[in-house]
């Protein structure tokens, strides 16, 4: 910072001039975010005159970095109807901006297993505009503190804002099933499995919609319909991580641990996260069992 920042002839008044134009603009913007960070941790306040908003990103760039922004305008010289396309486009970027940057910290957060900072972030993003990501990734921290009621809450936010994301229902049925509300659990899996089939309709081509599709109908009761549907994506993607670890939760959640275990490890061989299966609630079956415990080097 010293190296770019000169004082003025006012006391406490500091300047860093903009410098030679660069064409590498994602780099400048980097070093001008480090720069604001650095300089707020030892000045009062910090001052940015960026371009014009209406003209250019980069003022939207930087709304990561400040606290509040102020339009400018020359009187006499600004037309008005400029104006009101700078303002309108520039409140619904620095909305969008702001919200996607905070959801990405929190996923960041979340994927490091730094549970409070992560929920932080999405309560963030929330109080700008609640989304159904945000609250669908709050149920499952909240699911991983074993906060099951916590997690239903969220889960149900995030249903009511998005109603046909299967996924959410399953979620929302593991956790009713671990407060043992069964029968809130079955409902909740049915309605996975219906979104599921509408959404394969529309796409029968999805074989990971489609390996979803059967771990639904595995915790709705229909194993067979599951068995049947693991071996049509098993042929059609052998070599995807992601389809034998839902190949695994079928096995496992019908009770065929031999068949399950095989499944894991083959997940795990081809890239699955070790972590994921080992806290996936579908093989609780599995622990415990020598094969399991040496799969994760217990």
């Amino acid at each position: 910072m010293d190296q770019v920042v000169r004082p003025t002839k006012f006391p406490n008044l500091y300047m860093a001039l903009s410098g030679q134009p660069t064409r590498d603009v994602s780099d400048l913007i980097a070093a001008t975010r480090q720069l604001v960070a650095q300089a707020a941790a030892q000045l009062a306040t910090v001052i940015i005159d960026t371009s014009p908003l209406n003209a250019a990103s980069d003022p939207l760039d930087l709304l990561p970095v400040v606290d509040h922004v102020v339009m400018v305008v020359r009187s006499g010289g600004s037309a008005e109807a400029d104006l009101v396309d700078a303002r309108y486009y520039g409140q619904a970027n620095i909305k969008n901006r702001v919200e996607s940057y905070l959801q990405m910290l929190g996923a960041i957060h979340q994927v490091q297993g730094h549970w409070d900072q992560a929920l932080d972030y999405y309560r963030r993003v929330i109080a700008i505009r609640p989304t159904a990501q945000a609250y669908s990734n709050i149920g499952a921290i909240s699911h991983q503190r074993s906060d099951f009621a916590a997690a239903v809450d969220a889960y149900r936010q995030a249903i009511a804002l998005r109603p046909n994301a299967p996924a959410t229902h399953r979620n929302l049925g593991d956790s009713y099933l671990r407060l043992g509300r069964r029968d809130d659990a079955l409902t909740a899996y049915r309605k996975a499995v219906d979104l599921a089939r509408a959404e394969l309709r529309v796409n029968p081509s999805d074989v990971v919609g489609r390996a979803s599709l059967a771990v639904y109908e595995a915790k709705a009761g229909d194993h067979a319909a599951a068995r049947a549907a693991i071996g049509e994506v098993t042929r059609r993607a052998p070599d995807d991580p992601a389809i034998w670890s839902r190949v695994a939760q079928v096995h496992a959640l019908a009770g065929r641990t031999d068949d399950a275990l095989n499944a894991l490890v083959r997940a795990v061989e081809l890239g699955y996260p070790r972590a994921d299966a080992a806290a996936a609630d579908e093989f609780a079956v599995l622990r415990g069992q020598p094969a399991f415990e040496r799969l994760f080097g217990r």
